[in-house]
């Protein structure tokens, strides 16, 4: 995540996270583990490269980890 990643590569990981191929081993989403593991490093990279894991993991978030849900769900909206 400390290198600029094509779009390919969130295409691909999307796709291999929708068919549920690969589970976490404590029954979390693979895309929930992934996401924690990444952001709990990212503080350990150095200033120059922490820009770019931040926007990697954006690029995550809005590609990959959210993606197929209402925007009600993402704006945190309750259900009625």
């Amino acid at each position: 995540m400390q290198r600029n990643l094509e779009p390919s590569f969130f295409t691909v990981l999307r796709n291999i996270l929708e068919r549920g191929a690969v589970p976490a081993a404590d029954g979390e989403s693979l895309g929930n583990a992934l996401l924690r593991d990444t952001l709990t490093r990212a503080v350990d990279n150095d200033l120059a490269s922490f820009q770019q894991v931040l926007d990697n993991l954006n690029t995550f978030i809005e590609a990959v980890h959210h993606s197929g849900f209402s925007a009600e769900l993402m704006q945190g909206a309750a259900e009625p």
